[in-house]
């Protein structure tokens, strides 16, 4: 069980004790280095050095519609570099390893989405925007491919 922060109103306390209490037998990691501060001495990261703080801030959630939004364009962007090798078979080898390499770009994206989502929703909700409108990048290029017929 975390301890609890206490202070007692009218007692100075230093912003180095407050970060030394909020990380004692809490997880928390690093934001730079992701190093374990659990039952960290002092407010400097013992791996990298950083300068630690605390920040009070309201929490902001993540939309479950921004998530899905982003999953939903890797998941269509699979399918449709599926359905582009199946239609690119009449048109010739180039245009079948065209579509591979779609595909496999596709696979990829789908991989990386799933190791790195959690990560930039938690750290660097500033990304986020761009990596769910990435997720539409593999869909948007099999289209331009229809529609210029590569």
């Amino acid at each position: 069980m975390p301890s609890q922060l206490s202070i007692v109103p009218g007692e100075p306390v230093s912003l180095a004790d407050l970060v030394v209490t909020y990380c004692h037998e809490r997880d928390v990691t690093c934001p730079h280095c992701s190093y374990s501060l659990r039952n960290a001495q002092s407010p400097v990261c013992p791996e990298c050095g950083s300068q630690l703080l605390l920040h009070i801030h309201p929490r902001m959630g993540v939309s479950p519609l921004s998530s899905t939004l982003g999953l939903f364009g890797v998941v269509i962007g699979l399918m449709m570099s599926l359905v582009s090798i199946l239609g690119s078979l009449r048109l010739g080898w180039t245009s079948v390893g065209i579509s591979v390499v779609i595909f496999i770009g596709s696979v990829v994206q789908l991989s990386l989405w799933d190791r790195y989502f959690r990560r930039i929703r938690r750290h660097d909700r500033a990304k986020l925007p761009v990596y769910i409108m990435s997720g539409w990048l593999i869909p948007v290029i099999v289209v331009v491919r229809w529609i210029l017929r590569i």
